[in-house]
């Protein structure tokens, strides 16, 4: 019983490992510096992140705005959404705070909604709560602006790749790019399974949510049954997958919090990063 379980695991691991190879020298060597948008006072991509920007103030407005800027002017083929959430927090006295998740997209033009998988490079944006002032440079501005970095990077390189291709240009394990910031990592008090990960988990809870209740749709359409919930009339049956669901490799570090836990986060927020982290890397 163990061993039917543990296969499929081990031989998806194998299939990546061997989907890669050694960069060399010479290739490192090629690879795009960021000159001095990294320099801490004038960096056009760190600079602006270095501020206290803890999630519903308006440092962390700020720098949502400063990633909203620079996708809409340097680079416009990708596709920007916000995911919005409230929650309340140990300090905000019954107060909801918002947080705002942002996933930056670049997908093949061929590609159809809801059947695509993307390399998901993810770090949170937010700073911490206490002390008061904190920046967080590592934790996780310049992780932010890498990512930053390596959007703008690989940018050109997709577009003449997609260009040049016919309809099955791009290996179907990995058809596009997300880059995904998420709000509302840091604990406000003290870190648990609900003073953390607030955008986090609300996100997965949602793309979760909406792919169960895609399936339901479809099932409900194939034996003739109705569903009569609000929720479910508003959604096209699997016409949106989860963002996260969509991901086939994904490079995370803190996010989900294995690093100031015993275990994993509790609850839906458990589907996407089991079955799909592959190791931690960023923020």
């Amino acid at each position: 019983m163990l061993l039917r379980f543990a296969l499929p695991s081990f031989v998806s691991l194998i299939s990546l490992a061997t989907a890669y190879h050694v960069l060399s020298d010479e290739t490192l060597r090629h690879l795009p510096g960021p000159g001095h948008d990294f320099d801490i006072h004038k960096g056009s991509l760190l600079a602006p992140i270095l501020v206290p920007r803890v999630s519903g103030t308006e440092g962390n407005a700020a720098v949502r705005q400063h990633f909203l800027d620079f996708f809409s002017s340097q680079l416009p083929e990708w596709r920007v959404e916000l995911h919005n959430s409230t929650s309340t927090t140990p300090v905000s006295k019954g107060n909801e705070v918002p947080f705002v998740n942002i996933i930056a997209t670049r997908d093949p033009p061929t590609s159809r909604p809801g059947d695509v998988s993307r390399l998901a490079l993810v770090a949170h944006y937010d700073s911490k709560y206490t002390p008061e002032g904190f920046i967080g440079a590592t934790d996780s501005a310049a992780p932010c602006a890498m990512l930053m970095h390596v959007a703008r990077s690989i940018d050109a390189a997709l577009s003449k790749k997609w260009a040049h291709g016919g309809p099955d240009m791009v290996d179907a394990e990995h058809k596009g790019v997300q880059i995904i910031l998420l709000d509302g990592e840091e604990a406000f008090r003290s870190w648990t399974d609900t003073d953390s990960l607030y955008g986090a988990r609300w996100d997965t809870w949602f793309h979760h949510s909406t792919y169960v209740t895609n399936r339901a749709a479809v099932r409900s359409q194939r034996t003739g049954s109705r569903l009569t919930t609000q929720r479910h009339q508003h959604i096209a049956p699997l016409s949106i997958r989860s963002s996260f669901l969509s991901s086939s490799i994904s490079l995370v570090r803190k996010i989900l919090g294995y690093r100031h836990t015993s275990r994993p986060p509790t609850g839906p927020i458990n589907t996407w990063p089991r079955q799909k982290t592959v190791c931690e890397a960023l923020g």
